[in-house]
């Protein structure tokens, strides 16, 4: 720039920097576009789209976009906007969560306290249509060993606890069993009923031992519940998928009464916790290898939505922050911003947007990453020229 600018030696100077500050401007730029086309979608990105998560285009393409959408959140108007788009994810990630939870021809409402209300009775109502034609027997060697070792862990509890355990035991089980070992089918139902609301009294005490107690009637209905599952291979199957629901419900339940969750809205990050808590395995193996029930969905969630379930905002509280001239400005603003950002947050907008990031972008999204990946002088270039026709 300096050798080819005719003039003395300011001009030549003046020309020598401008051609830098525009390489340098290029070549920024360059890197900056470059990394701006993906070479391929993000598996946490892809996990959750499969899932029927509705993500935000910020979410979707991750990095700068997401953290310049995360700014975009504190703008009046348009931040309820994305907040709304955001909550809309968040719902959609609680029904991917049911999902996992739900058996074929179970009735789940949308989303909160009422759904998983429905998940629970759902499940127990399969159950109880598998125990209505199943039978279990006592005598089993297995379920004998495993009652005995587990009344031998219940022989730490304070002496209260073992004479509740052993008198719940008795009634809801011993004596529903025919002399032979034999519990028909109306009396599983009654057996795990009976179980079922001795574990919600003793799990809910505030009393520590209390707690401890219904642990332990937990296991014990496990026990008797692997016992029906091998008494009645004709069942087997159903009863493997209605377990398999009922432990990711399990996971659900907890998220949903945590503190935080919106009345029973959760968020992948209580989900994620839920996960955790639940993991049985030795030292928490399996989560701390991500191999932990829920665990894929509860990760991929995490690392891409808010931990916080988003609030949209009211217009009151819109309206009153308009009162001083920046606000009235900002405020401003955002409606100027509203009706393009509602598009572009908007359930077909969103999609639209985030398939084109997915695929690049643009439909040249090939031949653009070979000029800017393969030639990355190429912005340089551009920039000290149109700095030198600027200067000129």
């Amino acid at each position: 720039g300096a050798l080819l600018t005719p003039g003395d030696a300011k001009e030549r100077a003046i020309a020598a920097g401008l051609s830098g500050a525009g390489g340098i401007a290029g070549a920024g730029l360059s890197k900056v576009v470059g990394k701006m086309v993906p070479a391929s979608v993000d598996n946490n990105v892809q996990l959750l789209s499969n899932n029927g998560i509705g993500l935000t285009p910020g979410q979707n393409a991750g990095g700068w976009a997401k953290a310049l959408e995360d700014k975009m959140t504190s703008w009046p108007v348009t931040g309820n906007i994305i907040n709304n788009a955001r909550r809309q994810g968040i719902e959609d990630f609680n029904k991917a969560a049911y999902n996992r939870a739900t058996l074929p021809g179970m009735t789940v409402g949308d989303v909160g306290n009422d759904a998983v209300q429905d998940l629970r009775q759902g499940l127990g109502q399969n159950y109880d249509n598998v125990l209505a034609t199943s039978t279990a027997n006592t005598t089993d060697p297995l379920y004998v060993q495993n009652m005995t070792n587990l009344r031998g862990m219940v022989s730490s509890l304070p002496q209260q606890e073992q004479s509740a355990f052993d008198s719940i035991i008795n009634r809801e089980l011993a004596q529903r069993t025919a002399p032979n070992g034999v519990i028909s089918s109306g009396n599983l139902q009654d057996a795990t009923s009976g179980l079922g609301n001795e574990i919600k009294n003793f799990t809910t005490s505030t009393d520590a031992y209390q707690r401890q107690l219904g642990q332990a009637l937990t296991q014990a209905r496990q026990e008797f519940r692997d016992l029906v599952a091998r008494s009645n291979p004709q069942n087997a199957s159903d009863l493997q998928a209605i377990n398999a629901a009922y432990a990711n419900f399990k996971r659900i339940q907890r998220a949903a009464s945590g503190v935080g969750a919106d009345e029973g809205v959760f968020t992948p990050a209580q989900l994620h916790n839920a996960a955790r808590a639940m993991d049985t395995s030795k030292d928490k193996r399996a989560f701390s290898e991500g191999d932990a029930l829920m665990q894929d969905l509860t990760s991929a969630g995490k690392s891409v939505m808010p931990s916080k379930i988003p609030d949209s905002g009211t217009a009151g509280r819109m309206l009153s922050n308009s009162f001083s001239l920046s606000g009235l400005a900002s405020t401003a603003g955002g409606l100027a911003t509203a009706i393009p950002t509602a598009v572009a947050y908007s359930r077909p907008g969103a999609a639209v947007i985030n398939g084109a990031v997915n695929n690049g972008y643009i439909p040249l999204k090939g031949a653009l990453q070979q000029v800017i990946a393969n030639n990355p002088t190429s912005l340089r270039n551009i920039g000290s020229s149109s700095a030198e026709l600027m200067g000129n």
